[in-house]
């Protein structure tokens, strides 16, 4: 009897120090989960956006490196506004792409970048021209883009593995990251682009984009070249006061900027679309004379480097 009395105050502890461990372990669950959630709204309220203000406006191309019917998306970003632009862009429309002849648009960058063997610099160049505003930068992807355009696909799908591995600088996703990651980015989907060059100027451009007056110069045989870059710059605000000719031919593209440093500082914005619009590498000088000649405050010459 003894012994039965034993065993039973036993099994008895046994249960209650069985429940007392169940519940201590639910417990740490409840707590652990609670400390996610909790840690989910701090981040949640981090503006991730104040580090990254000070990052200058940029234009992405997402495209697919297949032939894909699936829509391309020209994507602007306002690090200061923290404001996104997504513009899905029909790609079955046939485009004139230089001494290639007419392709879809969604042909352009297998044709440059795996058939032909361009550089990057050169496929970007040819999609500003294309699209009729300075492409940043080009973000090619093997996965479908078909349901980038709602605004919760898009905040997930642009923190993809694929989008994250691309050879872009670490500035450059750090600052897609956080500006995507503040709850305060507004994403505005517009609607689906179908006639290219674009006709109206996008939703985002520069301010100070005025306070830079540019002169374009051809010395090349190539007519109407620098009304075509005249036109791309304009989309993006730049203020094109003169184009000319010059018969005295430049190897390479070359950009004349005053001795004036404020000059300089208004005009660096223009240099860096130059740079990233023009396909070939592009040489710099000052010379107050040749600036004065022009009236400008920048000269951009154009070399016969462009034609190549």
């Amino acid at each position: 009897m003894k012994d039965f009395a034993t065993n039973a105050s036993s099994k008895k502890n046994k249960r209650k120090s069985k429940q007392g461990f169940i519940s201590k372990r639910s417990f740490k669950y409840l707590s652990f989960g609670l400390g996610l959630f909790f840690i989910g709204l701090m981040i949640r309220n981090i503006h991730f956006g104040d580090f990254v203000s000070n990052h200058a406006k940029q234009t992405i191309l997402v495209v697919s490196r297949e032939v894909d019917s699936s829509p391309a998306y020209l994507v602007e970003a306002d690090f200061s506004q923290l404001y996104v632009n997504v513009y899905p862009l029909d790609t079955s429309v046939e485009i004139e792409v230089g001494e290639y002849g007419d392709y879809r648009f969604q042909a352009i960058y297998p044709l440059l970048a795996s058939f032909e063997k361009k550089p990057l610099n050169l496929v970007r160049s040819t999609y500003s021209f294309t699209l009729g505003t300075v492409v940043d930068d080009v973000w090619p992807v093997s996965e479908t883009l078909a349901q980038w355009d709602r605004k919760n696909n898009f905040r997930k799908l642009l923190f993809s593995k694929e989008i994250l591995e691309l050879p872009s600088s670490m500035k450059t996703k750090f600052s897609w990251i956080a500006l995507m990651s503040d709850s305060r980015t507004e994403v505005n989907i517009h609607d689906t682009q179908k006639d290219f060059p674009l006709k109206k100027k996008l939703a985002i451009t520069d301010t100070n984009s005025f306070l830079c007056s540019i002169a374009l110069v051809n010395t090349t045989s190539m007519s109407g070249l620098a009304g075509r870059i005249d036109s791309v710059l304009s989309q993006d605000g730049f203020s094109v006061i003169r184009i000319g000719n010059d018969e005295d031919v430049l190897e390479r593209t070359e950009i004349v900027v005053s001795s004036d440093p404020l000059i300089q500082n208004n005009c660096q914005k223009a240099r860096e679309k130059t740079e990233k619009l023009l396909p070939g590498s592009i040489s710099y000088k000052e010379d107050d004379q040749v600036v004065q000649q022009y009236r400008a405050d920048i000269v951009i010459k154009l070399g016969v480097d462009m034609d190549q």
